[in-house]
């Protein structure tokens, strides 16, 4: 009997008993619709709260905030005593809370403001873990938000969620589910995983249910961090997109205008469709939230005409009360990104920004910071509390990269001394850097050895950098690795002078690692170090014919990049060259007209262009497609295009008349021509003067000439056939002297004038270091292109590498008069 009465007693601990009044306590809490009638409860009735009602009043709360659509007072809740008795409540009933309900009271504190570091928080994380494996799908995904939200990005408990969903993903059916799972177990998630992930979505996005926005958004960024992104997934996507366009409200629109910017899917005239729609809501009587949004959007991608409507709109709207700290962020963002010169739109959102600067973290700060000096802001204020607040941050810091992103940023604005506790913050964590880490340090650090006298303190931290960096990319016994961790190391000036040597030694060192997978960012590598490695070189085109089907136009752009800039031919380069083009050709039209353009400049470069690829541009339809997609493209990508299509148009001109292909760049030519400014280069000026010392006259040379065809040629002379040289007054040509009078004629040369028989045009260009290879003094694939167009327009070419005139050999007038005689006068002639 006494056994029966005592397990009786032990069971009865498991039974959820309640009494008449707490159930009626849960049915008010039920209709609480503001937190100070819930607080007001919880204040009345705390002996009487079950692990159920403080469960149920702490997702209340969020639910009630979440409601609130941007007008949270999530501070006011942390402080009220009565969220901090329930905060106590909860942490005493953590263990009898219910698997579900554990998992919703985490997210609803997370998503309330509570940080990582709290008690109940680090209860909460610690219990849902020991029951990691019994949680459905929807509580993982939750769990894997507050990890997340909480800095937790590459944490070994998201990684035993990756391991629970890759065992369980055939049973996973909800999409929205999927969607948050795969965007916040991406960092961790294996490249085989990934794709299964991808696989999974794209199959249950063809069931019948709509696909929200915000699930479809986080597909396409998982997808844009994968290797690849497959092209029926773009097209499904896409369609999506199309669909929810006809019902979606102002926020939904704007992120599908961005969305559909990321699949980089050639549909101009949806592009149009969409940026059309936003014009017109940005004409209506939207508020400023709504306008800001479209404006934030749209502004990189409007004509000059549009942009300044948008701006001026902005100007009259812009409020303290009304725009967010972080909306201010994203117009700041978008006007550096579009090069904004509207000086009083600038001052007035710094100034606005300035009274919030205490809500912005380390994050936002660098963020503005480099906005501020981008867009030239002279709001001196600003300038000196942004430095302030980035130094305070600083010196807290103790997480390696907002150390480095302050430093690097605080180099831009800081042209005085750093503190030496800085100096020694930094040099405290080098060893614990990765290259791109080292490399912003690294360049920070010559910003300031170059605004500042030397000191040895600079010194001996930026020759710690480079003893570390160079021995750990000597160290390295995978390419893959090395090609990774050299991604967003290769430009700057850091790369350029320390690490170009010891990266392509490794590179050969590992040369029977490359495989048709890692030619794309070995060609990388290769095209902005400006090296011709040919050992490198040669493999990369070994591996691409043999592999050229697994390519597409746009992965063999960036193949033959180096080839082409380098002006490199590997064994078989007519195998290759034919291998490539064949394969392009093939994919036309399936590729963006951009992107073709891009392809022919390459083959140019190569004197390689094919005529079935010149057919394909230069006709009406292709220019009328490639004009519609440049419209609605980024001001750079248009400039860049647009360069581009000039230069191969020219080159066909001159070296390929038989294709009759017409020259119609002459008003883009006279435009470029404007901001042409070469005579006021204080080097130029120098060989100006003293190539009238070697030539006997300044009345013997011309500076800033312009040739047909609208080439730019530094100095021109004229040598008659005993190689003398014939004064410009006596052909009643304009000579140095008013070598300004090209400006006043739009830019363009006159008519050549006869020349007396056997007489020879010269042309002097000074090269800088970007025109020629790093290793060697090879002219790059431009500058070739350059010398072989003016020799058919009938100069005799010479150039002067910067390397060369600046060299010690040459430090005297007398020795550079010398030099410009032997080029000049050569047998060569």
């Amino acid at each position: 009997m006494f056994r029966c009465s005592r397990t009786l007693q032990f069971s009865l601990r498991f039974i959820q008993t309640r009494s008449k009044s707490s159930d009626a306590l849960l049915e008010q809490l039920k209709h609480c619709t503001h937190e100070s009638q819930l607080f007001q409860l919880v204040a009345f009735n705390k002996p009487l709260l079950s692990v159920n009602h403080v469960s149920f009043a702490i997702r209340l709360l969020w639910q009630i905030q979440k409601e609130k659509n941007g007008r949270r007072n999530l501070e006011e809740i942390q402080s009220h005593p009565e969220f901090i008795a329930l905060r106590g409540l909860a942490e005493n009933k953590v263990r009898c809370m219910k698997d579900k309900d554990l998992v919703d009271t985490l997210y609803s504190a997370v998503r309330l403001g509570m940080k990582g570091h709290h008690t109940l928080a680090q209860q909460l994380v610690v219990e849902v873990w020991k029951r990691l494996e019994s949680l459905d799908f929807c509580s993982l995904s939750k769990f894997s938000v507050c990890l997340v939200k909480h800095g937790m990005y590459s944490s070994p408990l998201l990684g035993q969620i990756a391991s629970i969903v890759d065992k369980k993903l055939n049973d996973l059916q909800d999409l929205r589910i999927l969607s948050i799972l795969m965007i916040r177990l991406q960092p961790v998630c294996s490249t085989s995983l990934q794709h299964r992930l991808i696989t999974k979505a794209h199959s249950l996005m063809g069931e019948e249910e709509p696909v929200s926005v915000n699930t479809l958004e986080r597909i396409v960024r998982f997808a844009e961090g994968m290797d690849s992104f497959k092209p029926s997934i773009k097209e499904k996507c896409f369609g999506i997109i199309v669909q929810q366009m006809k019902q979606a409200n102002l926020r939904s629109f704007c992120v599908l205008f961005e969305l559909y910017q990321s699949l980089d899917i050639y549909h101009p005239e949806v592009l149009v469709m969409l940026k059309s729609r936003l014009l017109e809501l940005s004409e209506l009587d939207c508020n400023t939230q709504g306008f800001t949004r479209i404006f934030c959007i749209l502004l990189p991608w409007t004509s000059q005409e549009t942009r300044e409507r948008l701006e001026n709109s902005l100007l009259g709207l812009a409020d303290d009360d009304e725009l967010h700290y972080k909306r201010l962020l994203e117009i700041l963002i978008s006007m550096a990104v579009a090069k904004c010169r509207h000086p009083i739109l600038i001052h007035k959102i710094f100034s606005l920004a300035m009274k919030k600067l205490d809500r912005y973290g380390s994050k936002h700060l660098c963020t503005m910071a480099r906005t501020v000096v981008f867009l030239s802001c002279q709001n001196y204020n600003l300038f000196a509390d942004l430095q302030r607040h980035l130094l305070c941050k600083l010196k807290t810091c103790v997480i390696i990269n907002p150390i480095i992103k302050i430093t690097s940023v605080l180099s831009l604005m800081s042209p005085g001394s750093v503190d030496k506790a800085i100096l020694s913050k930094l040099d405290d964590i080098v060893l614990q850097c990765d290259l791109y880490q080292i490399n912003q340090m690294a360049n920070g650090v010559i910003l300031w050895l170059l605004k500042t006298p030397p000191r040895r303190s600079y010194t001996k931290l930026y020759k710690k950098m480079n003893t570390y960096a160079l021995e750990k990319i000597r160290n390295m016994e995978n390419i893959d690795v090395l090609l990774k961790e050299m991604t967003n190391v290769v430009t700057g000036h850091w790369f350029q002078d320390v690490l170009v040597e010891a990266t392509l030694e490794t590179c050969q060192r590992l040369l029977p690692q490359v495989t048709y997978k890692n030619v794309l960012p070995l060609s990388r590598m290769i095209t902005l170090s400006l090296t011709r490695c040919t050992p490198v070189l040669d493999k990369i085109a070994a591996e691409t014919m043999g592999n050229v089907a697994e390519f597409s136009l746009q992965e063999l752009y960036t193949i033959l990049s180096p080839f082409s800039y380098l002006t490199y031919e590997p064994p078989n380069a007519e195998e290759f060259y034919d291998a490539c083009i064949q394969q392009c050709l093939a994919n036309l039209h399936s590729v963006r007209p951009y992107r073709v353009v891009m392809l022919a400049y390459i083959l140019t470069l190569a004197e390689r262009l094919p005529e079935g690829l010149v057919k394909a541009i230069f006709n009406v339809d292709f220019l009328s497609r490639l004009d519609l997609e440049l419209d609605v493209s980024k001001a750079e990508t248009r400039m860049t295009v647009r360069r581009r299509l000039m230069e191969v148009n020219r080159a066909l001109c001159i070296e390929c008349p038989e294709y009759q292909i017409p020259w119609f760049h002459d008003q883009y030519c006279q435009q470029l021509q404007q901001t042409d400014g070469d005579y006021k280069n204080p080097i130029l000026n120098q060989i100006r003067h003293l190539l009238g010392e070697a030539l006997g006259g300044i009345h013997y040379t011309r500076m800033s000439i312009v040739t047909p065809y609208y080439y730019s040629v530094d100095f021109e002379c004229i040598l008659d056939k005993n190689k003398n040289p014939i004064s410009y007054t006596d052909l009643n040509l304009p000579s140095a002297d008013v070598s300004k009078l090209q400006s006043e004629i739009d830019g363009t040369m006159q008519e050549d004038e006869p020349l007396p028989p056997g007489a020879q045009r010269v042309a002097v260009n000074f090269l800088y270091p970007i025109e020629y290879c790093r290793n060697s003094l090879h002219p790059t694939g431009l500058t070739g292109m350059k010398k072989r167009h003016l020799e058919m327009l009938g100069y005799h070419v010479i150039q002067i590498p910067s390397t060369e005139w600046n060299s010690m050999e040459l430090g005297t007038a007398e020795r550079w008069i010398n030099y410009l005689r032997e080029k000049i006068f050569s047998d060569e002639f």
